[in-house]
């Protein structure tokens, strides 16, 4: 008689996705957000499924695929409007129970999730009002079950009658299975990426890069209901990444040579108050470290020489446009040093609002990210 525990089964999910639809900054739900797909995307992901059989030194193995659809439906009343939530199916998933199933599904929703945010944010004409970041709703997600079939016919199986071969000392059962190819399309496009092609949006979920996958972590972090300070500061984070990223090439020059530097030091150290040999040296390795450092230009000038050589030059999206020059960064650095340090004035620098300067990075963040995708997948 074949024990439950050791059966296997398939587990199918659907799973709701929803965003926050309604203007972020208005006490009044007097207007939504919403997006639809133009056409359902679906991909496979491969999966091996390998069991010991009871009983026996023999191991089940098959290839399966997992199955995703991602739709949206209409609206209720009007069919001609998007619902204001999409939902993914994950089907075919063989795991021996359902906990094992939300193990294996929960980091494919949440790359769904993210790369879905990033593209309503890519098309979104109205970041100053509307920043949708996409998420699970598990409570209401749909489970079904049944028992594998295939793993079960071999249990039923009581003598070994099927090809075996030896790996590495251990025996295993060979047991081909037919089964019908899932056929999809490879030119699906979906409203909410424009006219991107379905390859496109595998490009995000699929992402295997550890700086993009920050960079994309970081974005959707800033999206939703979040505090502005916190939507600021997780866009300017992927700003600082960059910087860093690309340090060797910003564009600037040492302002000092070794020599030049030396002379520095040396007149420096011939003042009377460092009479004192440990004073001397540790001025003298300050200096040498600080002048070292120091560059024919600022920080704003090298990020926008960084964003340049990106080809972002200039923001133009619906309507929104500015310019990526010294002045549009200059003022999104003072106000990333207002909020790091409260207690200083900064004279003399220009402010910007912090809402105002959620939106602009959001564009330019957006674009980073983008210039970011294509070169590791070409």
């Amino acid at each position: 008689m074949i024990n439950i525990k050791d059966l296997l089964h398939t587990y199918n999910v659907t799973v709701p996705l929803r965003y926050y639809t309604y203007d972020l900054h208005s006490k009044e739900k007097d207007s939504e957000y919403v997006m639809g797909l133009k056409q359902d995307v679906n991909w496979d992901v491969e999966r091996a499924v390998e069991e010991p059989i009871p009983d026996t030194n023999q191991v089940f193995k098959k290839d399966e695929f997992v199955h995703i659809h991602l739709f949206c439906g209409k609206d209720l009343e009007h069919e001609e409007i998007p619902a204001d939530f999409f939902n993914v199916e994950i089907t075919n998933i063989v795991v021996h129970d359902q906990d094992e199933a939300r193990d294996f599904v929960k980091p494919y929703l949440y790359r769904i999730c993210r790369t879905l945010s990033f593209f309503l944010s890519q098309h979104n004409c109205n970041k100053h009002s509307y920043q949708p970041r996409v998420e699970t709703d598990v409570e209401h997600a749909i489970w079904e079950n049944s028992v594998y079939e295939p793993f079960e016919q071999v249990l039923h199986k009581q003598e070994d009658t099927v090809e075996t071969t030896w790996v590495n000392g251990k025996k295993y059962q060979i047991i081909t299975i037919e089964s019908a190819p899932i056929v999809i399309s490879t030119s699906v496009y979906s409203k909410i990426y424009g006219k991107m092609p379905m390859d496109d949006f595998l490009l995000y979920v699929d992402c295997s890069d550890t700086d993009l996958n920050y960079m994309l972590d970081e974005f959707y972090l800033a999206l939703g209901q979040e505090n502005r300070y916190s939507k600021f500061f997780h866009l300017f984070s992927i700003i600082e990444f960059i910087e860093k990223r690309y340090e060797d090439n910003n564009g600037a020059s040492k302002l000092f040579d070794s020599e030049e530097i030396d002379v520095i030091v040396k007149a420096a150290l011939d003042s009377p108050v460092l009479v004192d040999k440990e004073k001397r040296d540790r001025v003298r390795g300050a200096l040498k470290q600080i002048l070292g450092n120091l560059t024919d230009i600022g920080r704003k000038e090298k990020l926008v020489h960084i964003l340049h050589e990106m080809g972002i030059y200039k923001i133009e999206n619906c309507g929104t446009e500015f310019e990526i020059d010294s002045k549009t960064i200059g003022q999104i650095i003072n106000l990333r040093n207002k909020c790091y340090h409260a207690d200083r004035k900064n004279k003399g620098e220009t402010k910007i609002d912090v809402d105002l300067a959620v939106t602009q990075l959001m564009y330019i963040c957006e674009r980073v990210i983008a210039a970011q995708v294509k070169p590791i997948h070409q």
